[in-house]
């Protein structure tokens, strides 16, 4: 049965009646309730065998989940997982008119094939591509002479890395197939395999940041201390609850804040050797329930086989030199670092929000409103939307994260034709308005580090002066 606009489960034990305070109040991960339409959910003894990590759900505990679930869920999950949940109903519960709008959307789209089934061909003539860039990369690299091509061969092993994690991360969302069960495989062969990032600790990590975006101590993909902080609030230090510590603003990370702006392109090109890390922190922690650990093992340890063998292996063996070594594989891992500068683009210079006040991962607004605020669109010809991925119409997917990449440029007109109605803000900048606003975002705030300076002491306090008077 169709669960949305209401949500009519059948035989549920619904005597009991709670009011949105009365939930609000069960709001940690030792006791956490949500509510799901009309319904309260107490989650509390479920959450860490939630195969999406269970930070996904201590995000929502104690306010209306319903956006959340339904965006990031099918029908057959949501009618085979909920009704043992549920402990009552709610009642008092405002639904706001854009809030109740986005839902009946919502409720369309995503039972509508033209929208939500993959168009596969889509896909299959990219496979040729993909093949190519590879072949390409080993061609040049092991059969060319000239550093020049080895630089070329780097090139395009870069950008094959960036178009198979944009795969992944289709396949991550299960918008390829539709079933998580054969878009994990696909997840495992064009994430771990091809890219050795882990795709357990990606979905961890990348739904945390779908249900809390932007948010200070909630949102993974903006907790970068001590290499880049994009608020102030971060000069506070901060507790995150993704990665259960505290993220210290400290000596180090306030003389790597004060040149953020400087170095944050450079950066880039070793974000991918933090996700290799993150993946395997988690993986080679027994202590945490990993879905498919020996699997995703196992593609981590060959990935990092065929690839130092191509590098050093085969390359020593085909006579190429420190030099040509180095070009390929520096050329590699900046055009690969395309991909982790795509995801700041759209979230760095938006609005960030702290739990000081006790507002909660959204700041205290509605799904809606608080993904609106948090994320941006770029705006790009149709002609490389192939390029982007998908991510160039972030609103869209973070509001649909289920649908089909090749059908959210038709979705983000919709969607801003729906935020007319209402007064909403959808954001969407040219490439280059991105560029800049993230980089002076950066600046911003490595300006208000140094001005900050005067607490450290010794070579952090000389920096900041040297930095300050340079004027970069």
């Amino acid at each position: 049965r169709r669960v949305h606009g209401g949500c009519s489960f059948e035989n549920f034990m619904t005597a009991r009646v709670f009011t949105p305070t009365e939930v609000a109040k069960h709001c940690t991960a030792d006791d956490c309730w949500v509510i799901f339409h009309d319904k309260v959910l107490d989650l509390t003894h479920w959450m860490h065998k939630h195969p999406g990590g269970k930070t996904v759900i201590a995000n929502m505990a104690g306010i209306d989940a319903t956006d959340e679930i339904l965006a990031m869920h099918p029908d057959n999950i949501v009618l085979k997982m909920i009704p043992a949940y549920v402990i009552g109903t709610v009642k008092g519960l405002e639904i706001k008119p854009h809030v109740k709008e986005y839902r009946e959307l919502i409720d369309r789209v995503t039972h509508d094939p033209k929208w939500m089934v993959t168009n596969k061909w889509y896909y299959l003539k990219r496979i040729p591509v993909y093949s190519t860039l590879f072949l390409l990369a080993v061609y040049l690299y092991l059969f060319t002479s000239s550093v020049w091509c080895h630089l070329l061969g780097g090139l395009s092993l870069g950008l094959f890395w960036q178009q198979m994690l944009l795969l992944g991360h289709d396949a991550g969302h299960g918008s390829i197939f539709g079933r998580m069960d054969q878009d994990v495989w696909l997840g495992w062969i064009t994430g771990t395999l091809t890219n050795g990032f882990s795709i357990c600790w990606w979905r961890s990590n990348h739904n945390t940041h779908h249900v809390a975006t932007n948010s200070v101590e909630h949102d993974p993909d903006i907790q970068h201390l001590p290499f880049v902080a994009i608020t102030e609030k971060f000069f506070d230090s901060i507790y995150s609850t993704y990665y259960e510590r505290e993220f210290s603003y400290d000596s180090t990370a306030r003389a790597l804040v004060m040149i953020q702006n400087l170095m944050f392109l450079p950066t880039m090109a070793f974000a991918r050797y933090f996700v290799h890390i993150q993946g395997l922190l988690l993986l080679l922690n027994f202590k945490k329930r990993v879905p498919h650990r020996a699997m995703e093992l196992f593609g981590m340890i060959l990935y990092f086989s065929w690839f130092w063998y191509l590098l050093i292996g085969l390359g020593g063996m085909y006579g190429r030199s420190l030099l040509s070594k180095l070009v390929f594989f520096w050329g590699a891992h900046v055009v690969a670092a395309i991909i982790h500068l795509q995801i700041t683009l759209n979230h760095f210079a938006s609005p960030t929000h702290s739990d000081a006040k006790n507002l909660g991962p959204r700041g205290g607004e509605d799904f809606l409103t608080a993904q609106l605020t948090g994320t941006c669109d770029i705006d790009v010809p149709e002609f490389i939307d192939w390029f982007h991925g998908g991510l160039q119409f972030q609103v869209a997917h973070h509001l649909c994260p289920r649908m089909p990449r090749h059908n959210l440029r038709r979705f983000a007109v919709v969607l801003k034709e729906l935020c007319h109605r209402h007064k909403l803000k959808y954001i969407s900048r040219p490439l280059t308005d991105a560029l800049s606003c993230v980089s002076e975002r950066l600046r911003t705030v490595a300006m208000a580090a140094r001005k900050d300076a005067d607490k450290a002491t010794g070579v952090v306090a000389g920096m900041a002066k040297f930095v300050s008077s340079t004027g970069l």
